[in-house]
């Protein structure tokens, strides 16, 4: 019989498979313990170009023109990385200045639902 799992979060593999892939893309890997801290790192020598520059997208430039703009959009989420892009590319492409984002914190929700309320255009 196998180990006792004990997170049901885990399948107990997770390591496994990182260290697999860091090792086809040969990387550099370790494995640290401090205490109840287990750190994983793996890194790689990689070269750094100029960044490529987009097409036009001539489409995509007639939707946005006719998107109305400072609309007061509303998101909520409760992963940061999320909140920075819903916000980041509302402010970029939907010309408006008037986002605000929700959810890093539990009382958030009520502060999110009244603002909606009281004034989003999108939410």
């Amino acid at each position: 019989a196998g180990a006792a799992v004990s997170s049901a979060f885990s399948d107990r593999i997770g390591l496994q498979q990182s260290y697999v892939a860091g090792a086809a893309h040969s990387m550099t890997l370790s494995l640290e313990q401090h205490g109840n801290r287990v750190v994983f790192r793996a890194s790689f020598e990689a070269e750094v170009g100029e960044p490529l520059a987009a097409p036009r997208d001539e489409a995509w430039d007639h939707d946005i023109a006719q998107f109305p703009s400072d609309l007061h959009v509303y998101c909520i989420d409760d992963s940061e990385g999320v909140r920075r892009l819903l916000n980041h590319n509302f402010r970029a492409h939907a010309a408006t200045q008037n986002v605000r984002v929700y959810g890093s914190t539990w009382s958030d929700t009520s502060a999110f639902v009244e603002a909606v309320l009281e004034r989003a255009d999108i939410a």
